[in-house]
Formats: C-alpha cells, structure tokens, sequence
C-alpha cells in the first residue's frame, strides 16, 4: 500500500492495482506530482555518484549544471566555478576564454548524444579527464531534466 499526500489535500492510500477515485482524480494528481517527478531521477543519480566518490557533472538540456558531485568539486576547485547556472573557466586563469570554449564543446558532446567522447582539458598546470555521456531516453523525455553527465577525474601528467 502506497500513501500518497500532497499539498492542499488529504492523504489517500492506494492499494497497489486498485481501481482510484476516478480518471480526472488521477490526473490532477498526476499533474500535481510532475514538477516533484521531473527531478526525481537527477536526485537519484546523483545520490548514486556520490555514494561511489564518482567526479561527476549532471546536466540538463540547455548544459545548465544541475549537480556537482563533492569530488568533481575537489577536482574543480580554483580551475571551473558554476556561473549562472553554467560551467565555466575560473576567472583567475591566464587562458579562461579557451577553457569556456573547451567546456562548451565537452557539454555539446554531451548534449548531442556523444556517449563515450573522452576530452582531456588542460586548466593551469592540471590536466582534468571528462567523458561525456548522454543519459538514457533524456532527449525523448521533454519532461526529465537530466540529458546527461560528464565524469571528471584527474588525468595522468604528459612526459
């Protein structure tokens, strides 16, 4: 048995497979869930990344961050900072204009349904690993607001 509540009207339960209220009811009810729904699926991916210590960027369909993981944070710190919504180079950079290029290429990837393109993007003297991955049905789902990741990691030094 599922208790469903939301704002403004009383608790209901619902027998798994039982017959509701009425069509409309379950609508409304539907139409009020939505917004709550539309991040569900973002919130458990990211929980899911953070328990496993994962650097990861979660996106939504215009390259807007919608989570940073703590360890893509650690990554980032002092190279990329989240402004307006959108990751760019840190504004102490020498070259922060060819890092905003490169991040808006790394998100298209992304965004396009580039799974598996792998970047290796040199910020300052520290070199950052991202694959960009698109996120199962997120292009065909108008409602889901996660379109896909990026995973960071530190990449190996060049000789």
């Amino acid at each position: 048995m599922t208790i469903i509540h939301l704002p403004n009207r009383p608790a209901r339960d619902v027998a798994p497979g039982a017959a509701s209220g009425g069509q409309f009811e379950d609508a409304a009810i539907v139409g009020e869930l939505a917004p709550l729904l539309e991040g569900a699926r973002a919130r458990g991916v990211a929980d899911a990344f953070e328990a496993t210590g994962q650097g990861a960027i979660l996106l939504g369909g215009s390259g807007e961050i919608l989570h940073l993981t703590s360890a893509a944070r650690r990554l980032t710190a002092g190279l990329l900072r989240v402004r307006a919504g959108h990751l760019l180079g840190d504004e102490g950079l020498d070259d922060s204009t060819r890092v905003n290029r490169a991040l808006a290429r790394i998100i298209g990837d992304a965004l396009s349904g580039g799974d598996g393109v792998e970047t290796i993007l040199e910020v300052g003297a520290v070199r950052l690993a991202f694959r960009a991955v698109a996120f199962p049905g997120g292009s065909r789902n108008a409602r889901q607001l996660l379109k896909a990741f990026l995973l960071v990691d530190a990449a190996p030094l060049a000789n």
